[in-house]
């Protein structure tokens, strides 16, 4: 197997383990001193083939070829000046790791069996603003000085390294679990709605046929326990709306079947430009609803796709939804709508990050907070480019 074919195998697992979405997180190779293979920028893990990835110089991040590189390809370069033992590098904005870095907390002590191979401690990189040299010198900094395998990058995500692209991965997942044992241990979730096993829908040909994609939709968010009824994920039809849980469209004005169906009605009926809509109840978003309180962009995704705050809609809810791509509802849940169920996932997987990450910076007492200056900025720069090229996505 070539680096090429490696790098593309690698990143099917990446997704399948749910360490990266989308086009968020990347990954390289060190070819030799002056060369790194790395994946390109703007193209979605699942479309990835083995010409796609980038030969970049290490020493000025040049490139060659036709594709772009990572815009975080600087990250990785400066990793692999820092730590010349270091074999490939994956950067990823895994849910607990990302949560976790929220809090600005110098570094964790890692025992038991982690220990063996993330090391001592997870230290964590001082904050700066996704894909600037700022941010590549702050991990540079943070790898030079330590040996450790795994470093948080505040407010961002974590980046993992290894002797080769299977062992960094591994150091990605061994990453995860502990970030989310530690999670646990600090955040209290009783009487948060507990996680349930999505229900699946019926098989019918409604279903199967005609809404492949929402099906496919609900059974990636039930992996990460976003979604756990499928009825509380709902698409417009020309009829109506119909949820995940659902074999026939309910046309408007039908008695409701399931629990969300009237609250659907009026969402759809609100906003004409929205095609999909989640209701979360996970642990962590039922936890943020019964609290009641906005949450700031403790990370910088959540800035690009929900903006300077998570805010709380109590009924009635139409000001509140008419105006933001996501909102805390008490008693029921974070509510997510997107023109597209591209979009949709992406807002509720962000949504669900920083429920936790929410959770953690309170249990912790952080005041740890991006500039709202810097989360404006990158809400602007979203809404101009990415969120052009998730509207062309194909829906179903």
């Amino acid at each position: 197997m070539t680096e090429r074919e490696h790098l593309a195998q690698a990143c099917r697992q990446l997704l399948d383990r749910g360490l990266v979405v989308r086009t968020w997180g990347n990954i390289s190779v060190r070819l030799d001193e002056e060369r790194m293979l790395i994946s390109p920028s703007g193209l979605p893990y699942e479309a990835l083939r083995p010409q796609d990835f980038v030969e970049v110089r290490i020493t000025d991040g040049s490139w060659s070829g036709d594709r772009k590189p990572s815009s975080e390809r600087n990250l990785h370069a400066a990793v692999y000046r820092s730590r010349p033992e270091v074999a490939s590098v994956v950067h990823t904005h895994q849910t607990f790791a990302s949560a976790l870095a929220a809090t600005r907390i110098p570094e964790f002590p890692v025992d038991g069996a982690a220990r063996g191979i993330l090391g001592d401690v997870v230290p964590c990189a001082a904050y700066a603003m996704p894909t600037t040299k700022a941010l590549a010198r702050s991990v540079a900094a943070v790898a030079g000085a330590t040996s450790a395998r795994a470093i948080l990058l505040a407010n961002h995500g974590a980046v993992c390294v290894g002797d080769g692209i299977d062992d960094a991965i591994a150091v990605a997942e061994a990453l995860e679990t502990f970030a989310a044992e530690q999670t646990a241990a600090s955040v209290d979730t009783v009487g948060a709605a507990p996680p349930t096993t999505a229900t699946q829908p019926p098989e019918s040909t409604t279903t199967t046929e005609r809404h492949t994609g929402l099906t496919a939709a609900a059974a990636r968010l039930a992996a990460r326990g976003i979604l756990c009824d499928s009825h509380h994920l709902a698409v417009r039809t020309a009829g109506g709306f119909i949820t995940a849980g659902d074999a026939t469209d309910k046309p408007d004005g039908s008695l409701p079947v399931a629990e969300l169906d009237p609250f659907f009605a009026e969402l759809f009926a609100q906003r004409s430009d929205i095609h999909a809509a989640l209701v979360s109840r996970s642990p962590y978003a039922s936890l943020a609803a019964r609290r009641g309180r906005p949450i700031p962009p403790y990370l910088d995704d959540a800035a690009q796709l929900v903006g300077l705050r998570l805010h709380v809609a109590p009924p009635p809810l139409r000001p509140a939804i008419a105006k933001h791509p996501a909102v805390l509802v008490p008693a029921v849940g974070i509510v997510s709508v997107a023109s597209s169920l591209y979009e949709l996932e992406a807002v509720a997987i962000v949504c669900e990050k920083l429920a936790v990450a929410a959770a953690v910076v309170d249990a912790v007492r952080s005041r740890a907070r991006i500039p709202w200056y810097e989360a404006l900025l990158m809400r602007l720069v979203y809404a101009r480019s990415y969120g052009k090229l998730a509207a062309e996505a194909d829906d179903e």
